[in-house]
């Protein structure tokens, strides 16, 4: 066979396999070709911080929409987070969950509760997202969710960078416009993008798994303390509300996050507790409410669809207590 013709086979294998992945992307609502991503000097990460306005209309994750004017007798909660916020892999996520608790539970008074999480964003991705766009949208209040993205920022090298560089400019994480290298031009593909993000994750846990051994978290730590702190400093100044979580986790499931430490996780769960009593912001202790229940996880800290509600009820118990002068709904009898 000459060279010609196994090149040209070579070709038309590739564009099958290019064209099954794209229709298998497609039926899953992703589409046949990557949508434009959003871009600035401050987001370079493969997902898009939330929202995004047109029109003056705000959409979050999950296809929530509003608009940019907080409507009269409606009170407007930002859900700040990474993936376990977002819940990608489950139909409902618990802002929206949280959201029909509360509107169910008051009557006088309408809730958004909105998604602006986003999958591998950190305490620094919901700093950034925050004092640069977030407060224009006047939340009266905003609920933080972080740990694990933080967390991993340790495994990458070393030294954590202060602005979590040494992890967000790993092509595990930059965006494909914002890749380097030969990943760049590679990931115009999305059978061999697929296929680098393979071998790239492998890689990851092989490394991951050798530095955990001799893991120091201290500076992780005090940079993660000091992105809740900023983010804690920025509502107070906007008079926008607080509410930190602890967040939940199985150690039973780790079979996702190999290198991840049980005492390294709640470690950095203390500091958002310790973040919280400095300026007497309410906590919920989503980590103690699930209670490391399987059934509630799909891996080590993303949800079943049961561990989404049961996450929403543990936010539902400090919200209302945070709003207690906001009317109940009345009993249907009463209606």
């Amino acid at each position: 066979m000459s060279y010609k013709k196994i090149v040209i086979i070579f070709v038309v294998i590739f564009i099958i396999i290019e064209l099954l992945v794209r229709i298998v992307l497609f039926c899953q609502g992703m589409g046949f070709f990557r949508k434009p991503r959003f871009i600035s000097p401050w987001f370079t990460v493969y997902d898009q911080p939330p929202p995004l306005e047109k029109n003056g209309i705000l959409t979050f994750q999950k296809g929530q929409k509003t608009t940019v004017k907080v409507l009269a007798d409606t009170i407007r909660i930002i859900c700040l987070g990474g993936s376990t916020t977002v819940n990608a892999a489950t139909k409902n996520h618990y802002p929206a969950v949280l959201q029909e608790m509360l509107n169910r539970h008051y009557k006088n008074v309408k809730f958004e509760v909105l998604n602006a999480g986003g999958d591998a964003f950190s305490s620094a991705h919901s700093l950034v997202n925050l004092a640069l766009r977030l407060t224009y949208y006047n939340p009266d209040c905003i609920i933080v969710y972080h740990n694990i993205n933080d967390l991993s920022v340790n495994y990458f090298t070393p030294e954590v960078m202060t602005d979590y560089s040494n992890k967000y400019l790993n092509n595990l994480f930059l965006a494909s416009e914002c890749k380097v290298g030969m990943q760049k031009y590679l990931f115009g593909s999305r059978f061999l993008s697929f296929l680098i993000m393979k071998i790239n994750n492998v890689n990851f846990n092989t490394v991951a798994a050798r530095r955990s051994k001799e893991l120091d978290i201290s500076t992780g730590k005090e940079v993660f303390r000091n992105n809740l702190y900023n983010i804690a400093l920025i509502a107070k100044g906007h008079k926008i509300r607080v509410i930190f979580g602890l967040q939940a986790a199985c150690f039973k499931k780790t079979e996702r996050f190999p290198y991840i430490k049980s005492e390294d996780f709640l470690a950095y769960n203390d500091v958002v507790r310790d973040v919280a009593s400095e300026f007497d912001i309410p906590v919920v202790d989503a980590f103690s409410y699930l209670g490391q229940r399987e059934q509630f996880f799909n891996d080590l800290v993303h949800y079943t669809e049961s561990g989404v509600n049961k996450v929403s009820e543990a936010f539902f118990g400090v919200i209302i207590k945070m709003y207690p002068d906001v009317p109940k709904r009345q009993a249907k009898v009463d209606e």
